[in-house]
């Protein structure tokens, strides 16, 4: 049995994704790669027992590799250099892996380390480009780390996923890197768990936002849009900007709801809730939540910005505006009718059952991981 060690995020942990109710979504594809593919899969993880005692309740086939049992190091630069020990420490563990992972970007390199230090193979897997991310921020310095840490992950992997032909032109365009080497690997839905669910009561007049509470997720264009509208916004997500938004809503008598965090397998019940899905992002990756909601009927209402205009088809498959024409949002929100939309709810959904379906997404990246070991044994 072939044997895949996935990378998680540098300083995340499965307690991280626990406590944001990801760990569903993002053990369940693993769970179906296992399953199609016989392969044996292993994370290694930042965190320490309280993962251990996370993954010990879980039913999987998954295993589970933490930094440290004890250790507490909050200072990145001291993580990072203790990583390399780590795996140097712990090197029959590591070695004992066919494919090595990274789950994005930032993180990568130890996935490399392990690269050349075992001679074994690497994929280098991105949600989104850091890279590509920093230059939209314009951070200075981040755009020079996140560089490096880029070229190094394209550069030594031997096939790259990313999740969108955008991304396959950016990576190979400023990084240099053989098309031939990277793979679009959208992101998945499980659609036999995202899916409309018949008989749930729509809550009329309210649209639904789910994100991190961060600049990049352009909250306050939303909440200006619904001003002098009988419209409520109800919000899933936390962040810095949680205290601003309150004081925002209180200041402009705005409907504004706040939902406290669930799991991920809990997302379909109350999405279908809802008729309107609204990202107002100034930028994206291949947002996960915009393709869950469509799965389940959803009427997405997006900005025309990279990572989201690839995916949405204005008038097709959802409604989507330039972040500067802000008087026809205005006029979308004070005019929203969902019998008018029906077409394109049903549109919405299926294009994630063609295009991100789990079984079509799970089915694609185990050819291409096959497709690295077959020219490995010929050489």
């Amino acid at each position: 049995m072939k044997s895949l060690l996935v990378f998680l995020t540098f300083k995340n942990t499965i307690k991280t994704w626990s406590s944001s109710g990801l760990l569903d979504r993002e053990l369940s594809y693993y769970d179906k790669f296992i399953e199609d593919s016989n392969y044996d899969v292993t994370f290694f993880s930042y965190g320490g027992k309280e993962d251990q005692d996370i993954f010990s309740k879980i039913n999987t086939k998954k295993k589970l590799k933490k930094l440290s049992k004890n250790l507490k190091l909050n200072n990145s630069i001291l993580l990072f250099l203790y990583s390399f020990y780590f795996v140097i420490k712990n090197k029959n563990f590591f070695k004992g892996f066919d494919f090595y992972k990274s789950n994005q970007n930032y993180g990568s390199w130890i996935a490399v380390f392990c690269k050349f230090l075992f001679k074994k193979k690497f994929i280098s897997r991105c949600g989104y480009d850091l890279f590509h991310f920093a230059l939209l921020e314009k951070k200075f310095f981040k755009i020079i780390i996140s560089y490096f840490i880029c070229l190094t992950a394209y550069k030594y992997a031997d096939v790259v996923f990313v999740p969108t032909k955008f991304y396959k032109i950016f990576v190979t365009k400023y990084f240099f890197i053989n098309k031939k080497k990277i793979k679009i690997i959208p992101n998945f839905v499980d659609t036999s768990i995202f899916q409309e669910i018949n008989g749930v009561q729509k809550l009329d007049k309210r649209v639904l936002f789910i994100g991190r509470l961060e600049k990049q997720k352009n909250i306050f264009s939303i909440l200006k849009a619904l001003k002098n509208t009988d419209i409520s916004l109800d919000i899933l997500g936390t962040g810095s900007l949680k205290n601003k938004i309150h004081k925002f809503s209180d200041e402009f008598n705005l409907k504004v709801n706040f939902i406290n965090t669930i799991d991920n397998k809990k997302l379909p019940e109350l999405m279908n809730k809802y008729n309107f899905l609204v990202l107002f992002s100034y930028f994206e990756g291949n947002p996960k939540i915009l393709i869950e909601a469509m799965a389940c009927g959803v009427c997405p209402i997006v900005s025309n910005v990279t990572g989201i205009n690839n995916i949405i088809d204005n008038n097709e498959n959802g409604l989507m505006f330039d972040l500067d024409n802000f008087n026809q949002i205005k006029y979308t929100f004070s005019k929203l009718d969902h019998m008018k939309v029906k077409n394109i709810q049903k549109n919405a959904k299926e294009y994630v059952i063609k295009n991100h379906d789990i079984n079509i997404i799970c089915n694609s990246e185990i050819k291409h991981i096959q497709s690295i070991y077959q020219n490995y044994l010929i050489k």
